[in-house]
């Protein structure tokens, strides 16, 4: 966000302009997105939503609170496009550097058929993790919902995990590949020397060390432009995970999950009575009880904020997050492979 503000200080530069047309960009866009069908694009965010509405609706109630409703659901979709436009507005810039460092990169990697594959890969994936959300290619045909599908891959709560467990593959195989992308931005250094050695002129010997140390300053900005995306998903992803009650086990199969899940209830069953008898011996009972008001005030909001609400919003920001990254580094690639070259 710091690095967006400071491009809008800029008065010659044509970086404002930029970042405003991809915001219209991604904010029309996110009003397309939140008008298809839940069969299409599964985020539950409708689900969620109403079970957050009914759960803020009882809550309020208990307090001996006025309420007179949420906002609708339309409200609340207009409000999300304006969020996704923002968003996309920042991500703009790191998905543009990204495709200059991809086609640097793949132009150094011509002898390793292996690092051209990784690289290829390394650029792919976002966008094979949007396809993952689309319920016809990616939970009806892995799952077997499918009415042309003989055979199920995944089970439900494996897809799940599944598609969470790749955005921790892509950041993997992004901080492995780091090295190669920064070096291709700093090789830039010898293909300007390359390009001045051409042309007709003199350049004073302060001149060209600025336009060389400026490559060389300039890696930290290309570093952050890099990383921070990839570590939002990231983050995105545990956030996910956690708020969503989704489980790890889940991939090693149902019956599995179900082993670990009464192993942690027994465990957290087995130390209650424990607990309690401590309590009671050393007359701390009215700090249990007032321990035991607080945590049914916060069941009580949990059922406002409930799993449905996380995995609906949640869901959409990290599909939202990945795909606009996708389209501004896809964009960047296709500038800076063509058009940029002229």
């Amino acid at each position: 966000m710091a690095q967006t503000a400071m491009y809008f200080k800029l008065e010659n530069g044509g970086e404002r302009i930029l970042c405003v047309t991809f915001g219209f960009f991604f904010l029309v866009a996110a009003m397309g997105v939140l008008v298809v069908d839940a069969s299409i694009l599964e985020f539950g965010l409708e689900e969620g939503y109403e079970n957050f509405s009914v759960g803020a609706k009882n809550f309020l109630e208990r307090q001996d609170v006025g309420y007179e409703g949420p906002v609708t659901f339309l409200t609340f979709k207009i409000i999300l496009a304006f969020v996704c436009a923002f968003v996309g507005a920042l991500l703009t810039f790191p998905g543009l550097r990204y495709g200059k460092l991809h086609i640097d990169a793949l132009k150094y990697a011509r002898e390793s058929r292996i690092k051209q594959f990784l690289l290829h890969l390394n650029f792919i994936l976002p966008f094979v993790i949007v396809l993952l959300w689309i319920k016809p290619i990616g939970r009806d045909v892995l799952c077997g919902k499918h009415w042309r599908a003989t055979y199920r891959h995944l089970q439900e709560s494996q897809f799940e995990t599944v598609r969470l467990l790749l955005i921790g593959v892509m950041f993997l195989l992004r901080l492995c590949l780091m090295p190669t992308h920064l070096q291709a931005h700093l090789n830039t250094a010898y293909e300007k020397v390359e390009n001045l050695k051409k042309e007709t002129g003199r350049i004073s010997a302060s001149e060209f060390q600025k336009l060389i140390a400026r490559i060389f300053y300039y890696l930290c900005v290309v570093t952050l432009q890099y990383l921070t995306p990839v570590l939002l998903l990231l983050f995105l992803m545990f956030l996910q995970k956690t708020l969503g009650d989704y489980s790890w086990s889940g991939i090693l199969g149902k019956d599995l999950e179900e082993y670990f899940t009464s192993l942690s209830q027994n465990s957290t069953q087995s130390s209650d009575p424990s607990v309690s008898a401590a309590l009671n011996s050393t007359g701390l009972g009215s700090i249990g009880e007032t321990a035991a008001q607080f945590s049914l005030t916060f069941v009580n909001l949990r059922q406002v904020f409930s799993v449905q609400w996380y995995r609906g919003l949640m869901s959409f920001v990290t599909w939202w997050v990945c795909a606009s990254w996708f389209t501004t580094s896809a964009f960047g690639m296709y500038y800076h492979s063509n058009v940029g070259t002229r």
